[in-house]
């Protein structure tokens, strides 16, 4: 997951902190799990419009 997130340039959503180190030591954006369902609904009200 974390490759692909690499060559996608994307952002990795996990609530493990060995994820989150991997993250880091790879250059991929991390979100933390337990932020991300509120991230989404803001984005959701903001495109919404």
């Amino acid at each position: 997951v974390l490759l692909l997130a690499k060559e996608l340039d994307a952002a990795v959503v996990a609530k493990d902190y060995g994820i989150q180190k991997w993250a880091e030591q790879l250059g991929v954006r991390f979100v933390p799990a337990e932020t991300f369902p509120r991230m989404l609904q803001e984005y959701l009200r903001h495109t919404s419009r």
